[in-house]
């Protein structure tokens, strides 16, 4: 086998390459800790999206529900007219609950047309759903009540900082009870 011949500058060279390319190895192992730490962060971001938009839903069909607003049909008819209610003063739309609550309040003439039927009069108790033949009434005996507004609405839970999250959580969840399922007292693991 015949010697090869290498010059210094070629050998120079190729010493340089070596090193950049350690040097680029360490840096993607630097980099895969950091992405695997990435990808864990959203997976938890996902689980949490996961999780507020079941409490949304949930306190929206809670909404609905005081309303005395049962029906899908009707319900999305009140959501198309909430999504063209135009902003206040403060340049803030009004949060759904607010503006349901502000509809039943109002004396019936006074009320959109298309929308008073569906609401109760003004101080009316919302009746509570009937109950399925042969099964007892959860409710026998309840007596009615007004609701009062929630506290926490999905709008003002948007708004809220992580920190701000964690301090009224138990509160949030004991004003919500069936929202309970969705939050367990322990956050999750995220899975990797």
């Amino acid at each position: 086998m015949p010697k090869v011949e290498i010059e210094d500058t070629e050998l120079a060279a190729l010493r340089a390459s070596v090193k950049a390319g350690e040097k680029a190895q360490a840096l993607v192992d630097g980099l895969q800790g950091k992405l695997t730490e990435t990808q864990a962060a959203v997976g938890k971001v996902a689980d949490y999206e996961a999780r507020i938009k079941a409490f949304e839903t949930a306190q929206l069909d809670s909404t609905f529900k005081g309303a005395g607003i049962t029906d899908p049909k009707v319900r999305r008819i009140f959501e198309l007219e909430h999504a063209d209610v135009a902003p206040g003063a403060d340049g803030a739309k009004p949060a759904l609950d607010k503006w349901l609550s502000d509809l039943q309040a109002m004396p019936a003439k006074d009320r959109p047309a298309h929308l008073s039927p569906f609401l109760p009069a003004p101080g009316a108790v919302v009746a509570p759903p009937r109950v399925a033949a042969g099964l007892p009434d959860a409710s026998k005996g309840a007596l009615p009540v007004q609701g009062a507004p929630a506290q926490f609405t999905a709008e003002a839970i948007k708004g809220m900082s992580p920190e701000q999250y964690k301090a009224n959580r138990s509160a949030i969840l004991a004003a919500n009870p069936e929202i309970a399922p969705y939050f367990p007292t322990a956050p999750q693991q995220a899975q990797g």
